[in-house]
């Protein structure tokens, strides 16, 4: 009927050959919505802390940018629980979004496993005692670096399969920035490789549950060993 209006949404770009792109040319209208990236994306989230009556460092809001992606509604949470953190016109400094945001913290991790994957050990135990000086506790660190390596294991099966990262995104229920993340560093690993590291990670948090060994030192030897067997 005259009256009825589709809506379609397709969240990854169409060639221009596409016949889903042509049809829609010829008997409807095209919208291309963005999300802000680079600069656009560091001065969308100064103006979302003006917005709910906060200040935030430039450097801060560089943070929060490189590590929580352009995922809006994630960060606007970050700005809301920081905005509570430090009070009404308040300044958000770079030293508050390492102690509060949790999506800040878990990309802090993801930053250990990049270096893990790019076998440098070195900037992977420095990031590993930045984490551990922070508070950060020894168990929460396995169980999230367990967690990621759950996710990249699940994401190479999606990948080998020819999915997308839009496609790996809804399939697994992840944000679309983690999954181009995970996309990014599966291609470091054989199938067999990450499981091998998996086991690796389960090893460890069993002996730090059954106090074997002292938390520090089990991290350590993880990031040395990691993926050696």
């Amino acid at each position: 009927p005259e009256a009825t209006v589709l809506i379609l949404i397709v969240d990854e770009a169409l060639d221009a050959a596409n016949p889903l792109l042509k049809a829609a040319e010829q008997h409807g209208k095209i919208m291309q919505s963005t999300v802000p990236k680079g600069q656009a994306l560091e001065k969308w989230i100064i103006n979302r802390a003006k917005s709910i009556q906060v200040k935030i460092a430039p450097d801060a809001a560089t943070l929060l940018a490189n590590f929580s992606g352009n995922h809006l509604r994630l960060l606007a949470n970050e700005l809301d629980k920081l905005a509570t953190y430090v009070g009404k016109n308040a300044t958000i400094t770079i030293q508050d979004v390492r102690q509060l945001s949790a999506q800040v913290q878990e990309a802090r991790i993801f930053d250990l496993t990049d270096a893990l994957a790019q076998r440098n050990r070195k900037q992977a135990l420095n990031i590993l005692h930045d984490l551990l000086s922070d508070g950060e506790p020894p168990i929460k660190l396995i169980s999230t670096i367990t967690s990621q390596m759950r996710s990249l294991m699940l994401v190479k099966e999606l990948a080998q399969k020819g999915m997308r990262s839009g496609q790996v995104a809804s399939t697994l229920g992840m944000p679309p920035f983690l999954a181009d993340k995970c996309l990014r560093q599966v291609g470091n690993f054989s199938v067999a490789q990450l499981e091998d590291i998996y086991h690796q990670l389960m090893a460890t948090d069993a002996s730090l549950k059954r106090s074997k060994m002292v938390p520090e030192m089990a991290l350590d030897l993880l990031v040395v060993n990691f993926g050696l067997q």
